[in-house]
């Protein structure tokens, strides 16, 4: 038997609780903005066998009506038998939440990029990148008598280019 799309939601939204309790004025992860981010990137499917490892583990009581400690241990079981998917759950769970404006904003950041629009990057100290600056390159010209002939591909010729020095 098939659960209804409301318990599908239900059982995602349960285990978002869980897994990303809201708190401390953050905004909680909605089960049906992390569905909708799972099908735009082609990791839906992660969000279904998730469903069902919760439906074989809770076999007498739908995951969402168990208590929290049940819950929890529940959750415990899955990380050890299952951790493949449920590391991949929690990891695209983490992306979609922390990719939120809603959140990212709750955190301080500004959603939007930083150069567009004439916002600016905040000035940093860049010293550490003087001793990068002064090194110089790190590669060798290739002589233009070794590079490679025009292949005939429809890319530019292959003068003056550079190949990584072995020199550690």
């Amino acid at each position: 038997m098939t659960p209804s799309p409301q318990a599908c939601d239900r059982t995602l939204a349960v285990l978002l609780g869980d897994l990303l309790p809201p708190g401390d004025g953050m905004p909680a992860l909605d089960a049906g903005q992390l569905a909708a981010f799972a099908q735009q990137h082609g990791r839906a499917s992660l969000l279904a066998t998730m469903r069902e490892i919760l439906a074989k583990e809770c076999a007498d009581t739908p995951f969402p009506d168990l208590d929290a400690a049940v819950r929890e241990t529940v959750l415990a079981r899955i990380r050890r038998k299952h951790l493949k998917a449920f590391a991949e759950v929690f990891l695209l769970a983490i992306q979609c939440y922390h990719l939120d404006p809603a959140i990212r904003q709750a955190f301080g950041d500004d959603p939007a990029a930083p150069f567009p629009n004439g916002r600016n990057v905040p000035g940093g100290n860049l010293e550490l990148l003087e001793i990068v600056f002064e090194r110089g390159p790190i590669f060798r010209e290739i002589p233009a008598s070794l590079a490679a002939p025009a292949s005939g591909n429809g890319l530019p010729e292959t003068t003056g280019q550079h190949r990584k020095s072995n020199n550690f």
